[in-house]
């Protein structure tokens, strides 16, 4: 009895698929969790942290308001698999 062997490349895909899968729920669930504690309570707890860094208070503090934002949202079409090519992404103009 001999027993058919898979392409090896169905494989990866399939890893591709489900690492890719995988981090983009992850990294989607840290924006939607801290977008559903609130934007306010984030960044303020956030801000004290980089106290320390030549960085003015503003700039971390808007950029810890859009994070949680373009986390939720930027990463979803990376879990569907779209733009999986980013170094042409630029030059394309249609989806």
């Amino acid at each position: 009895m001999s027993k058919e062997l898979r392409p090896w490349n169905e494989d990866i895909s399939r890893a591709y698929v489900l690492s890719r899968v995988t981090l983009g729920l992850n990294i989607c669930l840290h924006g939607v969790v801290r977008l559903i504690k609130g934007l306010h309570s984030f960044a303020e707890s956030l801000v004290p942290l980089f106290a320390k860094t030549p960085l003015p208070s503003w700039i971390v503090y808007d950029f810890l308001y859009v994070l949680p934002i373009l986390e939720a949202l930027w990463v979803q079409p990376f879990c569907l698999g779209w733009r999986r090519d980013l170094r042409s992404w630029p030059a394309r103009s249609s989806c």
